[in-house]
Protein backbone atom coordinates (compact mmCIF):
# COMPACT_ATOMS: atom_id res chain seq x y z
CA UNK A 1 0.00 0.00 0.00
CA UNK A 2 2.86 2.35 0.86
CA UNK A 3 4.51 1.86 -2.54
CA UNK A 4 1.22 2.60 -4.32
CA UNK A 5 0.85 5.84 -2.38
CA UNK A 6 4.43 6.79 -3.23
CA UNK A 7 3.78 6.04 -6.91
CA UNK A 8 0.59 8.12 -6.81
CA UNK A 9 2.41 11.07 -5.21
CA UNK A 10 5.20 10.87 -7.79
CA UNK A 11 2.70 10.81 -10.67
CA UNK A 12 0.78 13.75 -9.19
CA UNK A 13 4.04 15.70 -8.97
CA UNK A 14 4.80 14.92 -12.64
CA UNK A 15 1.35 16.17 -13.67
CA UNK A 16 1.76 19.39 -11.67
CA UNK A 17 5.21 19.95 -13.17
CA UNK A 18 3.83 19.34 -16.66
CA UNK A 19 0.99 21.83 -16.14
CA UNK A 20 3.38 24.46 -14.79
CA UNK A 21 5.76 24.06 -17.73
CA UNK A 22 2.95 24.24 -20.29
CA UNK A 23 1.23 27.20 -18.67
CA UNK A 24 -1.44 24.99 -17.14
CA UNK A 25 -2.44 23.72 -20.54
CA UNK A 26 -5.11 26.41 -20.70
CA UNK A 27 -3.84 28.61 -23.52
CA UNK A 28 -6.57 28.69 -26.19
CA UNK A 29 -5.78 28.17 -29.87
CA UNK A 30 -4.58 31.18 -31.83
CA UNK A 31 -8.04 31.71 -33.34
CA UNK A 32 -11.41 31.03 -31.68
CA UNK A 33 -13.83 28.43 -32.97
CA UNK A 34 -13.84 24.66 -33.25
CA UNK A 35 -11.12 23.11 -35.38
CA UNK A 36 -13.01 22.33 -38.58
CA UNK A 37 -12.59 19.32 -40.83
CA UNK A 38 -13.61 19.51 -44.47
CA UNK A 39 -13.18 16.14 -46.17
CA UNK A 40 -13.93 17.25 -49.70
CA UNK A 41 -17.17 16.66 -51.51
CA UNK A 42 -17.78 13.03 -50.57
CA UNK A 43 -20.18 11.68 -47.99
CA UNK A 44 -20.23 8.13 -46.70
CA UNK A 45 -23.95 7.51 -46.79
CA UNK A 46 -24.69 4.11 -48.25
CA UNK A 47 -27.68 4.07 -50.55
CA UNK A 48 -27.01 7.33 -52.42
CA UNK A 49 -24.15 7.99 -54.75
CA UNK A 50 -21.19 9.89 -53.34
CA UNK A 51 -20.29 11.00 -56.86
CA UNK A 52 -23.69 12.43 -57.76
CA UNK A 53 -23.36 16.25 -57.81
CA UNK A 54 -26.81 16.53 -56.22
CA UNK A 55 -25.48 14.73 -53.14
CA UNK A 56 -22.35 16.81 -52.81
CA UNK A 57 -21.99 19.46 -50.13
CA UNK A 58 -20.43 22.84 -50.69
CA UNK A 59 -17.23 22.78 -48.70
CA UNK A 60 -15.56 25.99 -47.46
CA UNK A 61 -11.85 26.38 -48.17
CA UNK A 62 -9.62 24.55 -45.72
CA UNK A 63 -8.31 26.87 -43.07
CA UNK A 64 -4.78 25.45 -43.05
CA UNK A 65 -2.99 23.69 -45.87
CA UNK A 66 -0.87 20.64 -45.09
CA UNK A 67 2.26 22.57 -46.04
CA UNK A 68 1.38 25.23 -43.47
CA UNK A 69 1.21 22.84 -40.52
CA UNK A 70 4.23 23.78 -38.44
CA UNK A 71 6.01 20.81 -36.94
CA UNK A 72 8.83 22.75 -35.33
CA UNK A 73 12.56 22.08 -35.68
CA UNK A 74 13.09 18.33 -35.72
CA UNK A 75 9.50 17.53 -34.66
CA UNK A 76 7.93 14.62 -36.51
CA UNK A 77 4.52 12.97 -36.72
CA UNK A 78 4.07 9.19 -36.50
CA UNK A 79 1.08 6.87 -36.83
CA UNK A 80 0.83 3.79 -34.61
CA UNK A 81 -1.93 1.25 -35.13
CA UNK A 82 -2.59 -1.11 -32.19
CA UNK A 83 -3.81 -4.51 -33.39
CA UNK A 84 -4.85 -7.11 -30.81
CA UNK A 85 -5.79 -10.63 -31.89
CA UNK A 86 -7.58 -11.81 -28.73
CA UNK A 87 -10.74 -9.70 -28.91
CA UNK A 88 -13.53 -11.23 -26.81
CA UNK A 89 -16.25 -10.06 -29.22
CA UNK A 90 -14.37 -10.68 -32.48
CA UNK A 91 -11.23 -12.88 -32.17
CA UNK A 92 -8.70 -12.35 -34.94
CA UNK A 93 -10.39 -9.13 -36.06
CA UNK A 94 -7.22 -7.42 -37.44
CA UNK A 95 -6.72 -10.31 -39.88
CA UNK A 96 -10.32 -10.29 -41.13
CA UNK A 97 -10.34 -9.97 -44.95
CA UNK A 98 -11.77 -6.71 -46.23
CA UNK A 99 -12.08 -6.92 -50.03
CA UNK A 100 -9.11 -9.27 -50.15
CA UNK A 101 -6.82 -7.49 -47.69
CA UNK A 102 -6.51 -7.96 -43.92
CA UNK A 103 -8.30 -5.19 -42.08
CA UNK A 104 -5.19 -3.80 -40.39
CA UNK A 105 -3.51 -3.60 -43.82
CA UNK A 106 -6.30 -1.39 -45.14
CA UNK A 107 -5.93 0.93 -42.15
CA UNK A 108 -2.17 1.13 -42.78
CA UNK A 109 -2.84 1.95 -46.44
CA UNK A 110 -5.11 4.87 -45.52
CA UNK A 111 -2.66 6.16 -42.88
CA UNK A 112 0.21 6.09 -45.38
CA UNK A 113 -1.77 8.46 -47.60
CA UNK A 114 -1.53 11.19 -44.96
CA UNK A 115 1.59 13.11 -46.08
CA UNK A 116 2.44 14.34 -42.58
CA UNK A 117 3.57 11.03 -41.13
CA UNK A 118 7.28 10.21 -41.04
CA UNK A 119 6.36 6.59 -40.33
CA UNK A 120 3.33 4.28 -39.99
CA UNK A 121 3.67 1.23 -37.73
CA UNK A 122 1.52 -1.62 -36.43
CA UNK A 123 1.79 -2.50 -32.72
CA UNK A 124 0.65 -6.04 -31.89
CA UNK A 125 1.11 -8.76 -29.30
CA UNK A 126 0.40 -11.59 -31.76
CA UNK A 127 2.89 -13.43 -33.96
CA UNK A 128 0.24 -14.13 -36.61
CA UNK A 129 -0.43 -10.43 -37.13
CA UNK A 130 3.31 -9.68 -37.08
CA UNK A 131 3.95 -12.37 -39.71
CA UNK A 132 1.24 -11.02 -41.99
CA UNK A 133 2.63 -7.51 -41.58
CA UNK A 134 6.10 -8.70 -42.52
CA UNK A 135 4.69 -10.47 -45.57
CA UNK A 136 3.17 -7.17 -46.70
CA UNK A 137 6.26 -5.07 -45.88
CA UNK A 138 4.43 -3.24 -43.09
CA UNK A 139 6.67 -2.15 -40.20
CA UNK A 140 5.48 -3.90 -37.04
CA UNK A 141 6.45 -3.81 -33.36
CA UNK A 142 5.77 -6.80 -31.11
CA UNK A 143 4.54 -5.69 -27.69
CA UNK A 144 3.65 -7.36 -24.42
CA UNK A 145 0.24 -9.02 -24.21
CA UNK A 146 -0.78 -7.69 -20.80
CA UNK A 147 -1.59 -4.07 -21.69
CA UNK A 148 -4.83 -2.69 -20.27
CA UNK A 149 -5.45 -0.47 -23.30
CA UNK A 150 -4.35 0.27 -26.84
CA UNK A 151 -2.78 3.49 -25.56
CA UNK A 152 -0.38 1.53 -23.35
CA UNK A 153 0.51 -0.66 -26.34
CA UNK A 154 1.17 2.44 -28.45
CA UNK A 155 3.52 3.85 -25.81
CA UNK A 156 5.52 0.61 -25.62
CA UNK A 157 5.83 0.56 -29.41
CA UNK A 158 6.88 4.23 -29.48
CA UNK A 159 9.58 3.54 -26.88
CA UNK A 160 10.75 0.45 -28.77
CA UNK A 161 11.04 2.54 -31.94
CA UNK A 162 12.95 5.21 -30.03
CA UNK A 163 10.68 8.04 -31.17
CA UNK A 164 11.85 11.55 -30.35
CA UNK A 165 10.55 13.12 -27.13
CA UNK A 166 9.14 16.05 -29.10
CA UNK A 167 7.38 13.77 -31.60
CA UNK A 168 3.59 13.67 -32.03
CA UNK A 169 2.04 10.18 -32.12
CA UNK A 170 -1.34 9.39 -33.67
CA UNK A 171 -3.14 6.40 -32.14
CA UNK A 172 -5.20 4.99 -35.02
CA UNK A 173 -7.71 2.25 -34.32
CA UNK A 174 -6.99 -0.87 -36.35
CA UNK A 175 -10.69 -1.50 -37.01
CA UNK A 176 -11.39 1.70 -38.99
CA UNK A 177 -10.67 0.70 -42.62
CA UNK A 178 -12.93 3.44 -44.06
CA UNK A 179 -10.85 6.18 -42.46
CA UNK A 180 -10.08 9.12 -44.75
CA UNK A 181 -6.44 10.31 -44.90
CA UNK A 182 -7.69 13.90 -44.74
CA UNK A 183 -9.12 13.16 -41.28
CA UNK A 184 -5.63 12.29 -40.08
CA UNK A 185 -4.27 15.53 -41.51
CA UNK A 186 -6.91 17.44 -39.56
CA UNK A 187 -6.18 15.42 -36.43
CA UNK A 188 -2.60 16.70 -36.56
CA UNK A 189 -3.45 20.26 -37.59
CA UNK A 190 -3.93 21.76 -34.10
CA UNK A 191 -0.33 20.87 -33.18
CA UNK A 192 0.73 23.94 -35.13
CA UNK A 193 -0.11 25.60 -31.80
CA UNK A 194 2.55 24.67 -29.26
CA UNK A 195 -0.02 24.77 -26.42
CA UNK A 196 -1.95 21.83 -27.88
CA UNK A 197 -0.97 18.53 -26.24
CA UNK A 198 -3.71 16.06 -27.26
CA UNK A 199 -6.22 16.02 -30.13
CA UNK A 200 -9.18 13.87 -31.12
CA UNK A 201 -12.15 13.95 -33.52
CA UNK A 202 -15.87 14.65 -33.08
CA UNK A 203 -18.93 14.79 -35.31
CA UNK A 204 -22.48 16.07 -35.08
CA UNK A 205 -25.02 13.40 -34.14
CA UNK A 206 -28.79 13.36 -33.74
CA UNK A 207 -30.65 13.42 -30.43
CA UNK A 208 -31.72 9.85 -31.13
CA UNK A 209 -28.15 8.68 -31.67
CA UNK A 210 -27.12 10.46 -28.48
CA UNK A 211 -29.22 7.98 -26.48
CA UNK A 212 -26.89 5.12 -27.49
CA UNK A 213 -24.42 4.42 -24.63
CA UNK A 214 -22.01 2.75 -27.06
CA UNK A 215 -21.69 6.02 -28.97
CA UNK A 216 -19.59 8.25 -26.72
CA UNK A 217 -20.63 11.89 -26.54
CA UNK A 218 -18.30 14.86 -26.08
CA UNK A 219 -19.14 18.37 -24.90
CA UNK A 220 -17.00 21.07 -26.53
CA UNK A 221 -16.02 24.58 -25.55
CA UNK A 222 -16.14 27.44 -28.04
CA UNK A 223 -12.40 26.91 -28.54
CA UNK A 224 -12.89 23.29 -29.56
CA UNK A 225 -11.68 21.94 -26.24
CA UNK A 226 -13.31 18.81 -24.82
CA UNK A 227 -15.12 19.64 -21.58
CA UNK A 228 -16.41 16.13 -20.91
CA UNK A 229 -16.93 12.71 -22.48
CA UNK A 230 -19.85 10.52 -21.51
CA UNK A 231 -21.93 7.53 -22.51
CA UNK A 232 -24.98 9.52 -21.39
CA UNK A 233 -26.65 12.05 -23.71
CA UNK A 234 -24.80 15.21 -22.73
CA UNK A 235 -25.56 18.04 -22.54
CA UNK A 236 -29.00 17.51 -21.05
CA UNK A 237 -31.62 19.12 -23.33
CA UNK A 238 -33.83 21.09 -20.95
CA UNK A 239 -35.19 22.66 -24.13
CA UNK A 240 -35.02 19.84 -26.71
CA UNK A 241 -35.09 22.29 -29.62
CA UNK A 242 -31.89 23.92 -28.37
CA UNK A 243 -29.93 20.73 -27.67
CA UNK A 244 -27.11 19.67 -29.99
CA UNK A 245 -24.80 16.71 -29.61
CA UNK A 246 -21.30 15.74 -30.66
CA UNK A 247 -20.28 12.12 -31.05
CA UNK A 248 -16.68 11.17 -30.28
CA UNK A 249 -14.55 9.37 -32.85
CA UNK A 250 -11.84 7.30 -31.21
CA UNK A 251 -8.76 8.75 -32.88
CA UNK A 252 -6.13 10.49 -30.76
CA UNK A 253 -2.81 12.22 -31.27
CA UNK A 254 -0.45 12.98 -28.39
CA UNK A 255 2.82 14.68 -27.84
CA UNK A 256 5.16 11.95 -26.59
CA UNK A 257 5.54 13.58 -23.20
CA UNK A 258 1.77 13.48 -22.58
CA UNK A 259 1.51 9.92 -23.86
CA UNK A 260 4.15 8.85 -21.35
CA UNK A 261 2.49 10.83 -18.56
CA UNK A 262 -0.88 9.25 -19.34
CA UNK A 263 0.55 5.75 -18.92
CA UNK A 264 2.08 6.68 -15.55
CA UNK A 265 -1.22 7.97 -14.14
CA UNK A 266 -3.64 5.71 -12.30
CA UNK A 267 -7.17 5.31 -13.72
CA UNK A 268 -9.24 8.24 -12.47
CA UNK A 269 -12.65 8.11 -10.71
CA UNK A 270 -14.60 9.38 -13.72
CA UNK A 271 -12.69 7.06 -16.02
CA UNK A 272 -13.68 4.08 -13.89
CA UNK A 273 -17.29 5.27 -13.75
CA UNK A 274 -17.76 5.85 -17.49
CA UNK A 275 -15.16 3.28 -18.64
CA UNK A 276 -13.59 5.99 -20.82
CA UNK A 277 -9.82 6.34 -20.49
CA UNK A 278 -9.67 9.85 -22.01
CA UNK A 279 -11.30 11.17 -18.84
CA UNK A 280 -8.02 10.44 -17.05
CA UNK A 281 -6.47 13.39 -18.89
CA UNK A 282 -9.39 15.75 -18.28
CA UNK A 283 -9.43 14.99 -14.55
CA UNK A 284 -5.72 15.84 -14.50
CA UNK A 285 -6.59 19.15 -16.25
CA UNK A 286 -4.66 18.18 -19.37
CA UNK A 287 -6.81 19.57 -22.21
CA UNK A 288 -7.93 17.58 -25.24
CA UNK A 289 -8.64 19.56 -28.41
CA UNK A 290 -11.38 18.20 -30.65
CA UNK A 291 -11.39 18.47 -34.44
CA UNK A 292 -14.96 18.68 -35.69
CA UNK A 293 -15.68 16.52 -38.73
CA UNK A 294 -18.46 17.51 -41.09
CA UNK A 295 -18.55 15.03 -43.96
CA UNK A 296 -17.26 11.71 -42.73
CA UNK A 297 -18.07 9.71 -39.62
CA UNK A 298 -16.17 6.57 -40.51
CA UNK A 299 -17.41 3.04 -39.98
CA UNK A 300 -15.67 0.77 -37.52
CA UNK A 301 -15.81 -3.02 -37.41
CA UNK A 302 -17.14 -4.28 -34.08
CA UNK A 303 -18.50 -7.62 -35.25
CA UNK A 304 -18.43 -9.85 -38.36
CA UNK A 305 -21.81 -8.41 -39.32
CA UNK A 306 -20.16 -5.01 -39.94
CA UNK A 307 -17.83 -6.32 -42.66
CA UNK A 308 -20.31 -6.20 -45.62
CA UNK A 309 -21.24 -2.59 -44.79
CA UNK A 310 -17.58 -1.55 -44.53
CA UNK A 311 -16.80 -3.24 -47.86
CA UNK A 312 -19.69 -1.41 -49.51
CA UNK A 313 -18.45 1.94 -48.15
CA UNK A 314 -14.89 1.27 -49.35
CA UNK A 315 -16.12 0.32 -52.82
CA UNK A 316 -18.11 3.55 -52.97
CA UNK A 317 -15.11 5.54 -51.79
CA UNK A 318 -12.85 3.92 -54.37
CA UNK A 319 -15.37 4.61 -57.11
CA UNK A 320 -15.02 8.28 -56.19
CA UNK A 321 -11.23 8.16 -56.30
CA UNK A 322 -10.61 7.58 -52.58
CA UNK A 323 -8.31 4.59 -52.81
Amino acid sequence: MGSLRTQSRETTLRVKTFLQETGGGVKPPTKPGIWKLHCGEHTTSVGKSQCDPQNRKETPPRTVHESQIHQGPGMRYYALIPARYASSRFPGKPLTPILGQPMFGRVVHRARQCPLFSGVYVATDDERIAAEAERRDIPCVLTHADHDSGTDRVLEAADTLGLEEDAVVANIQGDEPTLLPSMLTRLMEPFSDTAVQVTTLARRISAQDAQNPDLVKVVLSQWGRALYFSRSPVPYGRDPDEASYWGHLGLYAYRMRVLRLFAQMQPSPLERTEKLEQLRLLEAEIPIHAVATEDHAGQGVDSPQDVPLVEKIIQEQERCGLS
